[in-house]
């Protein structure tokens, strides 16, 4: 059962069956989610991956599916998802990395601090433009002194290595808490404490409160937005940075309720989604905002400390560390099975070969707008249709997921491309 609210009605519902509403709460009393849970993040091909202390789902097409990433161990922590090239899911955690796959034949992803001296547990990843993998991480030494690290991976091999004790490879920021690549490949780091370093042509550059106008030393989120605008969750508000400067809002200066910012990510239309204490605020970088909090909708007293945007724009937020929501604005929509939507949208054949025609049956007589998305969540096509064909000549093989508007009502699908 999943618990499904909005503003002045409360009902219970199926797992997998998401209806007319804003929000719906899952939890360890309607659904197989136990203790702490750390990080959610959409994948590409439309799944919602989980994780927390001794836990690990897969949450797709409204179906749960655990894994069991460290052999059995319920003593881990997993807080950090991300996807590399061919949108194959990779999770970080704290003393150990693993790589997952739809079998769950695990191979190490990351050396533990036996074979590696000096790795601790990852705090976030992020895949740069040639397919590296880059972590941050904190590190406790036997002495009980932390260490902070910057990794960067090939394969089992730290290709880049940067603390902040070694003169050599020195991290000029400590206790790293997220980590971003942007469009020039830049990786910017935000620290507990020690303001925000950008690792560029292998030199670091630091900003803080004592050589620019970052508000505050301690900052607790990153997220890269397309139009080439870093955007910084601080303890004393939002911070946008963008050719040197910082555009700073906060609750004197905007109608952010609260200061300390603990998350921020962007939808589809670049609308930053971002999370403090009991709200959540959306803000679209051109003066409008808009509040959800205790008020004026169902959020529950709590900080949503991971946000995430799937493929059909529901929003889904780690709170208080012990549930997991969904929101969206408008309707929460559902990614149904390929074979079937709702009765009205289908694809076959499923997979097709490359270079064939795939076909959509629609149960719409008028014209329909078809969105096709790759792996990695990048929006290929987008045009009106009046004919339910696609020539998939021009695309390569790989899973793609199809969003199908028709005069509003909106359906998904994947489909797959063999060689």
């Amino acid at each position: 059962m999943a618990l499904k609210l909005s503003a002045c009605l409360v009902l219970l519902l199926p797992g997998g069956l998401l209806a007319q509403g804003d929000w719906i709460y899952y939890n360890s009393g309607n659904s197989p989610l136990e203790g702490l849970v750390y990080e959610v993040q959409a994948a590409p091909d439309g799944s919602v991956w989980i994780g927390g202390r001794g836990q690990c789902f897969q949450l797709n097409d409204g179906n749960w599916s655990s894994y069991d990433p460290v052999d059995n161990s319920n003593t881990y922590q997993l807080r950090a998802f991300d996807f590399d090239q061919n949108g194959a899911p990779w999770a970080g955690f704290y003393a150990i990395g693993k790589r997952l796959n739809q079998s769950w034949e695990n191979s190490a992803l990351l050396p533990n601090a036996a074979q590696f001296a000096g790795f601790g547990g990852v705090r976030e990843m992020a895949f740069d433009a040639q397919g590296a993998l880059w972590t941050i991480s904190v590190f406790l030494s036997g002495s009980g002194n932390s260490i902070s690290q910057l990794i960067a991976w090939d394969d089992l091999n730290p290709a880049a290595y940067f603390d902040d004790i070694n003169s050599t490879t020195l991290l000029p920021v400590r206790y790293p808490v997220d980590l971003v690549i942007d469009s020039d490949q830049n990786k910017w780091i935000a620290s507990s404490g020690w303001g925000l370093a950008r690792f560029y042509d292998g030199q670091f550059e630091i900003f803080n409160e004592a050589n620019s106008n970052l508000p505050n030393d301690l900052l607790y989120c990153l997220a890269y937005r397309q139009d080439g605008t870093l955007w910084i969750g601080t303890d004393n508000g939002l911070a946008i940075y963008q050719n040197g400067n910082f555009q700073v809002f906060h609750t004197g200066n905007s109608p952010l309720p609260a200061n300390q910012i603990s998350e921020i990510t962007f939808d589809q239309q670049g609308n930053a989604w971002i999370g403090l204490e009991n709200a959540l605020v959306k803000y679209d970088g051109a003066g409008n905002w808009s509040v959800y909090n205790m008020v004026n909708s169902p959020i529950q007293i709590a900080i949503p400390q991971k946000i995430s945007v799937d493929v059909l724009g529901n929003k889904w937020l780690v709170l208080n560390n012990d549930a997991v929501a969904v929101f969206n604005e408008n309707e929460i929509l559902q990614t149904f099975p390929s074979s079937t939507i709702n009765h009205t949208f289908s694809v076959f054949p499923n997979p097709v070969k490359a270079g064939q025609t795939l076909h959509i049956d629609v149960a719409w007589t008028g014209p329909f707008t078809l969105s096709i998305y790759d792996a990695f969540g990048r929006l290929i096509s987008a045009r009106m249709l009046t004919r339910s064909q696609i020539e998939t000549t021009n695309l390569p093989a790989g899973t793609y997921l199809l969003l199908l508007d028709a005069n509003g009502i909106k359906s998904a699908a994947k489909f797959i491309i063999m060689p």
